[in-house]
């Protein structure tokens, strides 16, 4: 059990989350946002390539390459595209159990109410449903 939660700290780390969404006090910070996601996306995949040159360099041609590319797939992007999903799974139970969905102040991209710039979760509403004014149907 152990090593488990080992790998998941490791796991954790290398996918730029602070820790599991148990550990994290969720109640005012979403655990998946757009920019994190992206930034680690980025990272991983820079530090794919780099560790794809020195590869090159040092086996050389083209074969090996390939191996690269199927290996910043799996490390980089990949995981990226399930945070990405879990994202947006997350960000439509949202929509669909709080007031905050329906509100015109409500930016889904963020989960930020635009008032008050604080994050919307399932269990935290920045203004308790005072400020709380209907989408335009049309939009």
């Amino acid at each position: 059990m152990e090593s488990k939660n080992i790998l998941e700290k490791i796991s954790d780390v290398f996918m730029f989350r602070i820790s599991s969404p148990e550990e994290l006090d969720t109640e005012k910070v979403p655990y998946y946002t757009p920019g994190s996601i992206t930034w680690g996306i980025m990272l991983r995949t820079a530090i794919m390539v780099i560790i794809s040159v020195i590869g090159i360099g040092i086996y050389g041609g083209n074969k090996i390459a390939y191996s690269f590319l199927i290996l910043i797939w799996i490390i980089a992007i990949y995981p990226g595209f399930r945070q990405f999903q879990e994202y947006y799974k997350n960000l439509e139970k949202i929509t669909e159990e709080t007031m905050c969905g329906s509100c015109r102040h409500f930016d889904e991209t963020s989960q930020l109410c635009k008032i008050y710039d604080e994050h919307i979760t399932k269990d935290y509403l920045p203004c308790q449903g005072e400020n709380w004014e209907l989408k335009d149907i049309e939009n």
